[in-house]
């Protein structure tokens, strides 16, 4: 009787304290017996509203159909996990949860018992990454414009802005692209000195969450419309000097400070090396416009103005040159740089010394004379090499001096954009990865399940899943706090990693839960081994913030083709033989079995 009445008392305090919406309803009825606290602050509902009424009436089901398959699923189940459910608040607005549900007996009755997350805000900032990654290569306008219009969406805030900021304009920021909406009148230019976007002369990031207007009463565009929330990043060029600002400023506090601190940083490498390009394009525009020109008027006076071609070539911050016959016959300064090799041992040389292969310099070549002679400029992105031996990427411009004659030979243009593709695939790695741990995120891992679930089928073999959840880990948050929780999940992960094999994949599945991926399986004796592996590697204690802690993990295994066969259901599976490990005593691994969906 003990027993039962301790554990009772331990769900009445996860009741009440979990940060996740929690609610007991009737199983049949659905009439709501009792909510906590995150239910109302997520839901905007009054618990007066709800106790003693059903869910369908006051509207919290956006399809009141879902709760009947809920509960169907949980009669012949026991208990359903889903990965994605929308709900509706008490303002109307739709917002896509997790949920995890399962059947008591409480007061008398058969009742339900709905343990909810918000994961809106997240799905929102992961598939801005994704569109973020997708809109590479388009042109800088439109990339700004579509950069602050789906940023604003995705924090949910009414302005945000992309400037630049000079010293003609000095405590100005001059927009190259601004979203403005809500209903908020319009401040186009923003004074930043008399608010928190000034710490960005020597922050890179200022957030300021809540009551930013009061914090701040002497900048206007905050003041005016009695904005809530500020953040901003700095954009800075390769020499770190402050170019401009992207600013997002909103009417109510900002929900997930983190996240929206991520999202900033992102887009704005993105869009600080995007204005470093933009920059650096204007002046190659112009010394391509001027140098067209005149080698159209000097066409048969070519050698006779030689050097004030040259020096014009020399003026360029881009590699020019003249190609005939594949070999330079004209150089500029630029390309010294660029390269490495010197004009004197260029000139006359074929361009192969340039390519990473042999069979690089042909297929461009091959491209970029199709091309040429389809009339108009060429524009391919090519690996180069420099003389160091260093890889490179570069925008490759070239046109016919005379398309009528093309003997006379090429006008070869070369952009580095090695910094652009540096920040894509940052911008990609980002999208793909946990931030606090660097592990691959549930995106990559889906993405190495089905090329490792097509070669297992191909080849007979088995693929596992391992859901891992770290036991008593709020304990140590509770106790020591968050910086200290995340060392430890940082400290947990370079065990596991230990642990496992290197075709073997960890991903952080948010919170305190991991998930390992183990291919090319004969049978189930090798996944035995590394779970004992991993349970043993947590036996030591960790030494953190002056004091030893110890921690073990719960761990569920399931196998493909064995026990599902596609990601979704496998990592249910797993997920239950997990469950059925807490209820083993916790530290212990359990293989799933059908039985445990009773």
């Amino acid at each position: 009787m003990d027993k039962v009445k301790r554990q009772g008392d331990i769900f009445a305090v996860f009741f009440r304290t979990s940060p996740d919406y929690c609610s007991i309803s009737t199983l049949d009825e659905g009439v709501m017996i009792e909510v906590n606290d995150s239910f109302v602050r997520i839901t905007g509902r009054p618990r007066e509203e709800v106790i003693g009424k059903r869910a369908v009436d006051f509207g919290l089901w956006r399809n009141p159909g879902d709760r009947q398959e809920v509960v169907d699923r949980i009669r012949s189940e026991g208990h359903v996990q889903l990965e994605k459910l929308v709900l509706r608040t008490r303002a109307g607005e739709s917002i896509e949860c997790s949920a995890t549900m399962f059947a008591i007996e409480y007061q008398g009755r058969d009742c339900l018992v709905s343990i909810i997350r918000d994961v809106s805000a997240r799905r929102r900032a992961e598939a801005a990454l994704e569109r973020l990654a997708r809109g590479a290569g388009i042109s800088t306008r439109s990339l700004f414009e579509n950069l602050v219009d789906d940023l604003a969406q995705t924090i949910g805030v009414e302005r945000c802005m992309i400037g630049t900021v000079s010293p003609e304009q000095p405590g100005t920021l001059v927009p190259m692209a601004a979203h403005i909406g809500g209903g908020i009148s319009g401040c186009f230019s923003y004074r930043y000195d008399k608010g928190p976007a000034a710490k960005l002369l020597t922050e890179a990031l200022v957030l300021v969450p809540e009551r930013a207007c009061e914090m701040f009463p002497e900048d206007s565009c905050l003041a005016q419309d009695r904005l809530q929330s500020f953040a901003g990043v700095a954009l800075r060029d390769r020499q770190d000097e402050l170019m401009g600002m992207l600013v997002v400023m909103g009417s109510r506090p900002l929900a997930n400070p983190e996240i929206v601190g991520t999202l900033l940083q992102v887009f704005a490498a993105r869009a600080a090396a995007e204005m470093v390009i933009e920059r650096e394009r204007l002046l190659f525009l112009g010394a391509q416009a001027k140098l067209m020109a005149e080698l159209e008027a000097t066409r048969d006076r070519f050698e006779l103005q030689a050097k004030e071609l040259q020096s014009m070539l020399d003026a360029s911050p881009l590699s020019i040159g003249v190609v005939v016959d594949r070999k330079w016959v004209l150089l500029n300064r630029a390309y010294e740089q660029m390269f490495g090799y010197s004009i004197e041992e260029s000139i006359g040389v074929s361009l192969e010394m340039l390519y990473p292969s042999r069979h690089d310099f042909e297929e461009y070549g091959k491209k970029i004379y199709s091309a040429l002679f389809g009339g108009g400029v060429s524009h391919f992105e090519i690996r180069y090499r420099r003389k160091s031996g260093e890889i490179f990427w570069a925008n490759n411009y070239a046109c016919l001096i005379d398309p009528e004659r093309p003997e006379k030979g090429t006008v070869v243009i070369l952009e580095d954009i090695s910094e652009r593709k540096a920040a894509e695939e940052q911008i990609r790695y980002l999208a793909e990865h946990d931030q606090l741990t660097g592990l691959p995120n549930r995106i990559l891992l889906r993405d190495r399940f089905e090329q490792e679930m097509r070669h297992a089928h191909r080849n007979h073999k088995k693929l596992a899943l391992l859901f891992l959840d770290l036991d008593h880990f709020k304990q140590v948050n509770d106790t020591y706090g968050h910086a200290v929780g995340d060392d430890l999940l940082k400290a947990v992960v370079a065990r596991v990693l230990t642990s496992i094999r290197e075709i073997d994949t960890m991903c952080r599945q948010g919170g305190d839960e991991f998930v390992v991926l183990l291919p090319d399986l004969s049978g189930t004796q090798d996944v035995a081994r590394v779970s004992s592996r991993i349970v043993e590697a947590m036996m030591l204690p960790f030494s953190l913030a002056g004091t030893e802690l110890s921690i073990s993990f719960s761990i569920g295994v399931a196998f493909y083709p064995d026990d599902a066969r596609n990601f979704d259901q496998l990592l249910q599976c797993a997920d239950m033989a997990m469950y059925a490990a807490k209820q083993s005593g916790r530290n212990n691994c359990q293989f799933y079995r059908p039985s445990m969906r009773t």
